[in-house]
This record gives structure tokens, sequence and C-alpha cells, in this order.
């Protein structure tokens, strides 16, 4: 396996999420936009995009697999259930 190449600006960020991890997504757009001077559009395209990259590599694109294998330990409140069969039937009536 080759090792992949990461621009600096990405391994900035990554150092970022390291150090302060765990971190709200609101944190880190701020420290993004002091310590990169990334807008807030340009920190949430780069996690969505590493997100799917993710979601792709380790579950074989496979979102229900992702879900299954995020929710294993922890298990899911009856308000996290009800929110995502709220998303579903959104997803739904707008397909």
């Amino acid at each position: 396996m080759s090792i992949p190449k990461v621009f600096a600006s990405e391994y900035r960020f990554c150092c970022i999420l390291w150090e302060y991890e765990p971190i709200k997504s609101s944190d880190l757009v701020k420290l993004c936009n002091e310590k990169l001077e990334w807008k807030k559009s340009t920190t949430f395209t780069v996690l969505s995009a590493e997100s799917h990259d993710i979601i792709d590599k380790t579950f074989g694109g496979s979102l229900p697999q992702f879900i299954a294998a995020f929710t294993k330990d922890k298990g899911l409140s009856t308000a996290e259930i009800t929110e995502i069969k709220r998303m579903i039937e959104q997803f739904e009536e707008e397909s």
C-alpha cells in the first residue's frame, strides 16, 4: 500500500483535530479560521469529503454498515432513533 500524499493545509487541519479532539464542529470552524484562515464553508467541505472517503474505504460505501459500526457499542437513544426515522422520512418525501 502506498503512502498518500498530504498537503500542508490538510496536515495542519489533522493536527488541529488531534490536538483538540473531541471538538464540536463550531469550535473547529473557529480554530480553522484562526490557524488556517479557512472560511466556515472550507472546513465543512473538508469534513464532508473526509467522511465520504472513510465510509467508502472502510465500509465499502455502505452508510448502513457505517451506522451499525458507529452505534454498535453505544447504541441509540429513543430520541436519536426518532430523529433518524424523521430524517429518512424526509428523504423519502424529497425523492
